[in-house]
C-alpha cells in the first residue's frame, strides 16, 4: 500500500471522500494548499461531492510531480550559494541566498 493508497483509505466513505476533505488529503501528504487553490482544483475535477480512488490517484500524482518540480527548482537556487558543497548553507549563505532571491 502506498501512501496515496493509505490517505484514501483514511479519509474514504463507501462513495470516495467528501471533496471538501482535499485539502486536508493533500495536507497529509505534505503538500500545503491555500483554500483558494484547493476551491480551483475542485473546479477543475468538475466540482463533485465525492472524489473517488481512481480520481484521487490522478490528481495527486500530478500535484505531487508540479509539488516536487517547485521544490527542485528552490534546491537548485540554493546550490548556488553552497560554496563548500557540502550540501548545507551557513547561516552567511543563506542570507546572501536570501538578499539574491529578492
Amino acid at each position: 500500500m502506498t501512501s496515496i493508497d493509505a490517505v484514501f483509505a483514511h479519509f474514504s466513505q463507501p462513495d470516495g471522500f467528501r471533496a471538501e476533505r482535499l485539502g486536508d488529503a493533500m495536507r497529509v501528504l505534505g503538500m500545503n494548499p491555500t483554500e483558494e487553490e484547493v476551491r480551483k482544483h475542485l473546479a477543475d475535477l468538475g466540482g463533485p461531492q465525492y472524489i473517488d480512488e481512481r480520481t484521487f490517484h490522478h490528481f495527486i500524482k500530478d500535484e505531487l510531480i508540479t509539488h516536487f518540480e517547485k521544490v527542485q527548482v528552490v534546491v537548485d537556487y540554493l546550490k548556488q550559494y553552497d560554496k563548500d558543497g557540502k550540501g548545507a548553507l551557513s547561516r552567511e549563505e543563506l542570507q546572501e541566498a536570501m538578499r539574491g532571491a529578492v
